[in-house]
């Protein structure tokens, strides 16, 4: 039987490591996470010519996200495995596919944008890591507009009524710590 939420997550928002954080969530919720990623399926991955964010693959050598067919551990959003038909790797051929590293156009609406990213239609240095059930994407991003911080956490919606793309934490680190945070606020409530 798994701990309850609420317990690991209080413990979880002491600041700690990436990897700690990593290997307390698999080991307290085995059965929703895979098993690590393995050497192949890391070279598999890094070998598409895109740089994977460091933080991203210090959890999937943990862990290599969540199972698809469990409940998440995190309410309404679900940390993406490397491959899979919804993975990190799928997100990264998508965006390879059909984005180039270029400005957007001036017409282009940004003014859902925050200023803290740079306004371009894809960028080598995005590493999706998080699939949320509306679509959203969040994604470490290694290379910020000047008012933002290398290592931020951009969650991106693009969406028929425009795009809606804001930075939600300065850090993975500090993201799983609000995680943990709100959960825990959420349980006691």
């Amino acid at each position: 039987m798994e701990p309850s939420q609420s317990a690991f997550f209080e413990e979880l928002s002491m600041p700690r490591e990436i990897a700690e954080i990593a290997r307390d969530i698999a080991s307290r919720f085995p059965s929703r996470v895979n098993p690590p990623l393995t050497a192949e399926d890391e070279a598999a991955l890094t070998g598409r010519g895109l740089p994977i964010a460091d933080e991203v693959l210090t959890l999937l050598r943990v862990f290599d996200g969540e199972r698809p067919a469990v409940d998440s551990i995190f309410p309404h959003i679900r940390l993406l495995s490397s491959g899979g038909e919804v993975g990190i790797a799928w997100h990264l051929q998508v965006l390879l596919e059909g984005r180039r590293e270029s400005a957007l156009p001036v017409e282009f609406d940004t003014s859902g944008w925050s200023d803290a990213v740079r306004k371009v239609h894809f960028s080598r240095h995005w590493t999706p890591f998080i699939s949320v059930e509306n679509g959203d994407v969040w994604f470490v991003d290694h290379d910020p507009a000047e008012s933002g911080t290398d290592g931020q956490i951009v969650l991106m919606n693009v969406g028929q009524g425009g795009d809606v793309v804001e930075v939600v934490a300065p850090s993975l680190r500090d993201l799983l710590d609000k995680l943990a945070t709100n959960l825990s606020c959420e349980h006691k409530a």
